[in-house]
């Protein structure tokens, strides 16, 4: 599939805790043109009350989750890791 029919093929990768969601970490899927960040992240199975913590990269930038999606994309999905 590509952008010219309303898909866009993106590489996504899943780090962290947020694995456990997951059926694939690192995977190349077709979505709808457009959709959002936060949707697909939902639509691979992280439920919504992890979304407070997670952070997303599309091609190496921070990206809110409202972001949408384009052909091509890399997406990076990940909880931050804090300490002291």
């Amino acid at each position: 599939m590509n952008s010219a029919n309303g898909h866009a093929s993106i590489r996504v990768k899943v780090y962290g805790p947020l694995r456990a969601f997951v059926s694939s970490t690192d995977q190349q899927i077709d979505v709808a043109k457009g959709l959002s960040v936060r949707q697909l992240v939902s639509d691979l199975g992280v439920p919504d009350d992890q979304m407070v913590y997670t952070m997303c990269l599309i091609n190496e930038r921070r990206v809110p989750l409202d972001s949408p999606i384009a052909d091509g994309d890399v997406l990076d999905v990940f909880q931050p890791v804090a300490g002291g």
